[in-house]
């Protein structure tokens, strides 16, 4: 039975690693991209990569190291843990406006699997909203005197779900892992030229 990629990146990164065998990974991974850069660029690493994907709608490449599934995982524990620690609105009128203009913009998404949900977070001061993987959002009661009405509201809301659409919050998260390989990289080289 093999290993599915999801199964091999979750031990990758969960795996205790001693700091020889960091430096040396960090080490191997930066000969390999300045291999890689010297054939061709960033083009040449992001094919080779074997992550990148076409955004929907853009057609911008995209390096992404995550299945859709884990990143509507990543985004439910990230927003069950917002909505513990966050102060919800209880306003009616508030809840009914956000869940109305939230739902027909998720309509039109058309994206079911996401299973959208819309959470009116309770603070004046926060002029923002966010939409996690997987089509989690929530508002912030503070933007709400800005957006004024449905109409403004809608634009906030469908700027967030089209974060989520074009898969944004997992694309960061593969750009910070190729960040990590490169630092690693770096200190690797520099170390294993000082041994020796």
């Amino acid at each position: 039975m093999t290993q599915s990629s999801d199964e091999t990146m979750n031990q990758f990164f969960t795996a205790p690693i001693g700091r020889r065998a960091l430096l040396v990974l960090g080490a191997r991974g930066a000969v390999g991209l300045y291999g890689v850069l010297g054939m061709g660029g960033t083009a040449s690493l992001v094919s080779v990569l074997s992550g990148c994907y076409r955004a929907p709608g853009t057609a911008r490449d995209q390096l992404i190291f995550f299945s859709e599934e884990k990143e509507q995982q990543f985004g439910l524990q990230a927003y069950r843990e917002v909505l513990r620690q966050a102060r919800l609105s209880e306003n009616a009128e508030i809840n009914d406006m956000v869940q109305r203009v939230g739902q027909r913009i998720a309509k039109a998404a058309n994206k079911p699997e996401y299973q959208w949900e819309f959470a009116i977070v309770e603070d004046d001061k926060t002029i923002n909203a966010f939409c996690l993987p997987g089509g989690k959002v929530a508002v912030f009661t503070g933007i709400l005197k800005v957006t004024k009405d449905e109409a403004g509201l809608a634009t906030v809301v469908g700027h967030e779900v089209a974060h989520a659409l074009q898969r944004h919050g997992v694309e960061r998260m593969s750009r910070s892992i190729i960040d990590q390989i490169v630092q690693l990289g770096a200190i690797g080289a520099a170390a294993s030229g000082k041994a020796g």
